[in-house]
Order: structure tokens, then C-alpha cells, then sequence
């Protein structure tokens, strides 16, 4: 079975045989001092733009609705055509999300899914493309059970338990190691994301009571108050991050490694939180940011300012931001307003030392179903307006380090 598999991916993606090629976008301080991107086989610049290419299915609920790849539901000739658009249009990079349906139902990795993500990264690196592999936070065939449920629950367990990280070391590892066997172009991956990872704070142990005992990864921590609470978060996240990060470099070393945060508690009442200043002495090659207007009331620089200060970032992270999320709602105005509104965006969040963007979304339309409420103006919408709004080639890309 895997033989045939090898050979119909490395058929699609016409890898060179034997080993597959590095990856080809890396991260250096440019001369003034700041990250950035560049193309190791040219020595440019690189910044990414583009769009996350997004299929759902309403068949695949309750699990993930996330169908790019899953069989049954993968279409490489529509897939294609999106790619042969934005390529045409100078954007170089597209976001991919990777679910749960990646592992099989006895855990083991499928097969079927794999050779389908091998064909796309063909596709991508036949376009001249760069694919951001956007890695689930759950996998439900995969999850070991929870040791201690009564000091760490749901997305603190994930984050913050020993049997949890060390499953998704291995699935990490797995997952990267299929792609290379498959002969998928690596060189066509832009990096390995973690996404939306967060905290809960009414859940354990955020909401043990003082006194409380909590063995993590990070080490074992008597929560007796908020700081305490504060510094195990810090000390796990960078931790966890750290441990993905040498999980995927252990098979492929020249491979960035980054995270998709949206800001802390983004909506009133919302108990997720997070610090990503804890990761900026991290191992992860990049910081990918949601950016999204209707986060803040301010628009074009001083929302781009709102955004960073909820953040909590300094002027100079010392690592690549990537806006790798952002998009106008429907309900927020027509077309006309969003192609000006992204446009003063994306200048903003530019000129603040973002080093690239990826709009949400390229084409899903099936975002607007109530079952995933989600109605965003699309790339392809009104004869595809978006699409050649913020074409790279309209404009002069920012220089290095500016």
C-alpha cells in the first residue's frame, strides 16, 4: 500500500529522486539588525503574501470540519486552479490546515491523507509557492489519556502534561518523516505551524486553589498565587515550543518552526489567554499574529497599535511577525470599504515590521454556513476583487529590515 502511495506523490510532486530538497525560505537578521525572511536558494528577501486556502465539511463534525486533505474530500484539480490564480496574480505563499484526519483511526498516520498532502505540495512548488503547513491542536486517535485530570484539563493539559506533549513529539516527528518518504518537496513548505494554542483559566490548574501541587513539563510548581500561576504558563509555553520545534528539526533540520496566536482574551469574558512574550527567546523561528480588525475599534495604524499592545510586544521582537491571519467581516461593511480598509492594513502592519500576511480566506465560501459562522469577503469575490486589490506586483514589496 505505502509503495504505491510513494509513487503516486512523488509522480505529482516531480521530486528529484532520492533524498528531497531543503527547505527553501530561512530566517536571518537583516542589516539593520531585525529578522526576516529570505530564499536560501537566491539570497533575497522573502515575505510572505497570500491566502489561507481553506475546504470545510459539516460531515466532518463533531471533529475537525478542516477538509483540505482528508479523503473523500480532497480535489488537487480545484486545488490547482486556486494555486494557478494566486500565482498569477505574484503571491507566493498559501496557509494550509492540517486536522486531526492526519492520523488514522487506529493512530497510525493515513496513508491516503499523506499522499493527498505530498500531491499538493507538488502543486505548490510546481507554482513557484511556498505552503504554510498549519498543524492540529487535536488528534483525537492519537491522544493518550489524562494522568491527572484533577491538576491539568483541557488546553492546560495539552500545553502543560508530560503524556500529552510527549504524544505530539512523536506525531510531529511521524508526520514530517512521512512527507520526506513520501519524496514530497520540502522545499515547497515554508514552515511547520503551531496554532492557536492557548491557556484556560477557569479550568486546572488555573483554578486550583492556592496551596496546589502542579507537575508539568516545565517542572513541578506550587500555585500559591498569580505569579506563581504567570510563571508556570511562561515556563511551559516556552517549553512546549521548544520541544515541538526539536521534534520537527530532529528529522528535518533546516525546517522553521513558528505559532499563530490570536491576542489574549480577544472577546469580553473569553477565559483563553497566553503570553507570546514568553516565546521570544524561544526556539521557534517566527511569530505568526491574528490581526484581525474587528478585534479592535481602531482602524488602519492605530489598530495595528491597539493589536500590538494587547499583545504585548516590544518594538523589536527579535524574531519575523507574520500577520497570518486577517480579513474583512461582511458585517462590517461592503467590498468597496474592506479593498481600502486591507489595503491601509496591511501598509500598517508593514511599516510596524511585519515581515508578510496571509488573508482569510481564499475561496470558502462554505465559511458563511451558521454551523462555522464565519462570513468573510473572499479573495475570488466580485470577480475577484481582493485578489487583485493586494497583488503583491500592484506595489513595491518593504525592503529588508525596514
Amino acid at each position: 500500500m505505502w509503495t504505491v502511495l510513494i509513487a503516486i506523490a512523488a509522480a505529482a510532486s516531480a521530486a528529484t529522486p532520492g533524498e528531497p530538497a531543503g527547505h527553501r525560505v530561512g530566517v536571518r537578521i537583516g542589516a539593520d539588525g531585525a529578522p526576516a525572511f529570505y530564499d536560501r536558494e537566491t539570497g533575497a528577501a522573502f515575505t510572505p503574501r497570500g491566502f489561507s486556502y481553506v475546504r470545510l465539511s459539516k460531515d466532518l463534525l463533531p471533529a475537525s470540519p478542516h477538509a483540505n486533505f482528508t479523503p473523500g474530500h480532497f480535489d488537487l484539480a480545484r486545488d490547482d486552479a486556486a494555486l494557478t490564480a494566486m500565482a498569477a496574480h505574484g503571491y507566493n505563499t498559501v496557509r494550509v490546515l492540517i486536522s486531526g484526519a492526519a492520523a488514522a483511526a487506529d493512530g497510525r498516520l493515513s496513508g491516503e491523507y499523506m499522499a493527498n498532502l505530498a500531491a499538493y505540495l507538488g502543486r505548490v512548488r510546481a507554482h513557484d509557492m511556498q505552503a504554510l503547513l498549519v498543524m492540529p491542536i487535536y488528534v483525537p486517535s492519537r491522544h493518550p489519556p489524562n494522568a491527572h485530570p484533577d491538576t491539568l484539563a483541557g488546553a492546560n493539559w495539552l500545553l502543560l502534561a508530560e503524556e500529552a506533549v510527549a504524544f505530539r513529539e512523536v506525531f510531529m516527528r511521524e508526520f514530517v518523516a512521512a512527507l520526506r518518504d513520501l519524496g514530497a518537496p520540502m522545499d515547497a513548505v515554508l514552515a511547520f505551524d503551531l496554532s492557536e494554542w492557548h491557556f484556560v483559566e477557569n479550568q486546572p490548574p488555573f483554578s486550583l486553589d492556592p496551596g496546589a501541587v502542579v507537575e508539568t513539563i516545565a517542572g513541578n510548581y506550587v500555585i500559591e498565587d498569580e505569579d506563581d500561576a504567570m510563571r508556570m504558563m511562561r515556563e511551559g509555553f516556552a517549553t512546549f515550543c521548544n520541544r515541538m520545534a526539536a521534534a520537527v528539526k530532529s528529522v528535518s533540520p533546516d525546517a522553521l518552526v513558528g505559532i499563530d496566536l490570536f491576542p489574549s482574551h480577544p472577546f469580553p469574558g473569553d477565559p483563553r489567554f497566553h503570553d507570546v512574550t514568553a516565546l521570544l527567546d524561544s526556539d521557534l523561528d517566527y511569530i505568526g499574529l491574528q490581526l484581525y480588525p474587528h478585534f479592535t475599534a481602531e482602524r488602519g495604524a492605530a489598530g495595528i497599535a491597539a493589536l500590538f499592545d494587547a499583545f504585548g510586544l516590544p518594538e523589536r521582537p527579535g524574531k519575523p511577525l507574520l500577520m497570518e491571519e486577517f480579513g474583512w467581516l461582511k458585517r462590517l461593511g461592503g467590498l468597496d470599504k474592506a479593498s481600502a480598509e486591507l489595503t491601509a492594513w496591511i501598509a500598517a502592519a508593514e511599516r510596524r515590521g511585519v515581515r508578510g500576511w496571509l488573508l482569510w480566506t481564499y475561496d470558502c465560501a462554505e465559511q458563511a454556513d451558521p454551523a462555522f459562522g464565519e462570513d468573510f469577503w473572499l479573495a475570488v469575490d466580485g470577480d475577484g476583487r481582493l485578489l487583485r486589490t493586494l497583488a503583491p506586483d500592484r506595489a513595491e514589496p518593504p525592503s529588508e529590515g525596514k
